[in-house]
Order: structure tokens, then C-alpha cells, then sequence
């Protein structure tokens, strides 16, 4: 994969859509948590929720570094196999971009089903956590295909699960904003899939097409 950006690509477009996946990074890290106000998910996030060394999820900072490292490498190396095949096959359809990044997402989060072995997830918890990777999968999919690079992905889904598997039993005490809703995992899918539907939408239609498609080009040339 060449880390040559084709002449298509717009610096500033794609300058305000990292910033928005470094800030998601956070928020969608923040809305699993806890948080009792609506700044706290917003802007002004406690990172002393935020320990590897007293994960809620594993033993130790390695083990929270080295699972999202493994999470962002594998499941990135995935998407990018999956899209390349998508796209080979879908070649002469006039909406192919559209599909391979619906299709690529979907099949992202059946490999999520694959929590349903462990004895502590339920049916329904594993269809929300699916419906939340279907989301961040668009995103992932439209910002590849846009970039053409593969690494960004790996980066931003490594952070991804960096930040979640960082938290410390701490931050879930209490009773948090979204337990207004009766079912505060599906509303915070819903809000994080929502942005992440819309900043996709942006990537890659209007001007930005024509960076995608240079981009599926190169890739299946």
C-alpha cells in the first residue's frame, strides 16, 4: 500500500474529519462510561476514569495495550481484504462505494456474534455491541477508502479500544445520563452511529467522490 495521497485528496476536508475521530475517540469512550452530565460526555471528561493499570476489562496495562493493538491490526488488516474483495466484484455497479462500505460494515459487526461464546454476554448485548461496530465500521470503511490508507485505520481503531479497555470500575458507579433511556447501550449506539453515518455521508459524496474512486482505482488496479 503506497502512502502516496492521490491529487483528488482535499487537506481540508480531511484535516476536520480526523479531528472529529480523535474527538469520538473519546466521547464514545466517555458514553460508555458513566457520565452524570452532559458535559462530562461532551468536553469535560474525568481521566481519572482512565487507568490501564486497573482496567475494568483485563489485568494489566500490557494486556489492555497489547488487545487493542491486536483488535486494530487484525480487524483493520479484515476490512481492507474485505473492501479489495467487494470492490473486484462489485466493479461495474454504479454504486459499488456505497455497497462495499455497507456490506464490509455488516459483516464487521456479524464477527462480533462471536462474543456469544463467552457465558458472560447475552443475545441481546451482542446485538447491540454489532449494531455499534456496524457504525463505526462505516466510518472506518468511508475514511479508508477515502485516504487509501490502511495504517490511519489501524490508528484510530487501536485508540478506539485503547481508551474503552482503559477504564477502571470506578467510572461505571452510579447511575449515568443515558439511563433515561430504556436501554442506554442501544441509545448510545444510536447517537455514535448517527455521527458516524453522517460524517461518512460526507467523505464520500460531492467533491470528495473523486478522491474515493482514484482510490478504489488504485486499490484494484
Amino acid at each position: 500500500m503506497s502512502l502516496k495521497l492521490n491529487n483528488q485528496f482535499q487537506w481540508k476536508v480531511f484535516i476536520p474529519i480526523l479531528l472529529f475521530g480523535f474527538y469520538m475517540v473519546f466521547f464514545n469512550a466517555f458514553l460508555t462510561a458513566n457520565p452524570k452530565l452532559i458535559g462530562e460526555l461532551i468536553w469535560k471528561w474525568n481521566f481519572e476514569w482512565l487507568n490501564p493499570a486497573e482496567s475494568q476489562y483485563f489485568c494489566s496495562a500490557l494486556e489492555v495495550f497489547l488487545n487493542a493493538a491486536d483488535a486494530g491490526i487484525t480487524e483493520e488488516v479484515w476490512r481492507y481484504l474485505t473492501i479489495i474483495i467487494l470492490l473486484a466484484m462489485l466493479k461495474n455497479n454504479k454504486h459499488k462505494i456505497s455497497l462495499t462500505i455497507l456490506i464490509s460494515s455488516l459483516l464487521f459487526g456479524l464477527l462480533h456474534f462471536n462474543q456469544l461464546l463467552s457465558p458472560e454476554r447475552n443475545l441481546t448485548d451482542v446485538i447491540i455491541q454489532s449494531l455499534g461496530a456496524v457504525g463505526l465500521g462505516i466510518f472506518l470503511g468511508s475514511l479508508f477508502l477515502y485516504s487509501g490508507q490502511i495504517w490511519l485505520n489501524v490508528l484510530f481503531h487501536f485508540l478506539f479500544d485503547l481508551v474503552v479497555f482503559s477504564f477502571t470500575p470506578l467510572s461505571f458507579v452510579g447511575n449515568g445520563i443515558l439511563t433515561i433511556f430504556d436501554s442506554p447501550a442501544l441509545a448510545h449506539v444510536i447517537i455514535t452511529s448517527g455521527l458516524f453515518i453522517l460524517v461518512s455521508v460526507i467523505l464520500i459524496t460531492g467533491k470528495r467522490r473523486k478522491c474515493v474512486e482514484n482510490n478504489i482505482e488504485r486499490l484494484i488496479s
